[in-house]
């Protein structure tokens, strides 16, 4: 009798992806995942209404990941709001959070220019100059 191994895709257990299938239908927002990395992108023209509709979301997503017990690092967990370079809304009193704990923003005017995306450095502007600064 030969012994049975897990069946994996790429590196990542079969398990473990029919586990967290579900999670698009704990918020209604876009979810882009990949291997445990999960993005959230929620969009709308007005700043006020999507820092709501950001917060409300992740608080929707807070609780699937408590009632699927989970765990979330807020700690690493950050937002940037992509923008043309033209608009310039003040950003300096956002408040995004999960669980009580806020988010690090990152964008030109922090200490943090750009977020990693799938190995892509994406700065506030879609421009690609944090990027190369960072491969070469």
């Amino acid at each position: 009798m030969s012994s049975s191994l897990p069946v994996c895709f790429g590196s990542i257990p079969l398990l473990y992806l029919i586990y967290v299938n579900d999670i698009g239908n704990s918020c209604r927002c876009k979810i882009l995942s990949f291997a445990d990395d999960t993005t959230v992108c929620v969009s709308h023209s007005n700043i006020n209404t999507l820092l709501f509709i950001a917060n409300e979301q992740l608080k929707n997503l807070f609780t699937w990941f408590c009632a699927n017990k989970l765990c979330l690092n807020e700690s690493k967990t950050k937002y940037i709001i992509i923008r043309p370079s033209h608009m310039k809304p003040d950003l300096t009193t956002l408040n995004i959070s999960i669980n009580g704990t806020q988010l690090n923003r990152a964008g030109n005017d922090r200490n943090e220019k750009s977020s990693r995306f799938i190995g892509v450095h994406i700065d506030e502007h879609l421009t690609w100059k944090h990027h190369i600064n960072r491969i070469f």
